[in-house]
């Protein structure tokens, strides 16, 4: 358990706010207006969040994190975050608020 708490405070923090999701440290973030879908993935025992921004944002995106080819979609292994089911409820919910 010591080991995997090592592990988890080495990657990314994930956190959100009102206006946009953020991936922390790196400072990267997608805007809630730029997701199209939040969804449970389950690929032979590694569960993550993954957020699909729509298409027509890609390239804000991309231009946004100064990368040379756009991200189709963000994962959150939830390996990495110490209650992650409450984590995707929680986003699930806001953006489900969100886009209504």
């Amino acid at each position: 358990m010591i080991q995997l708490n090592k592990l988890r405070a080495c990657f990314e923090q994930f956190f959100f706010k009102t206006s946009s999701f953020f991936f922390a440290r790196n400072g990267n973030k997608v805007y809630w207006n730029e997701i199209e879908s939040i969804k449970y993935s389950n690929v032979k025992g590694m569960k993550s969040t993954v957020i699909y921004p729509h298409y027509t944002n890609h390239e804000k995106i991309r231009i946004r994190r100064k990368k040379w080819m756009p991200t189709t979609a963000h994962s959150i292994d939830w390996l990495l975050i110490e209650k992650p089911t409450e984590l995707h409820k929680s986003l699930m919910k806001t953006w489900e608020e969100k886009n209504h």
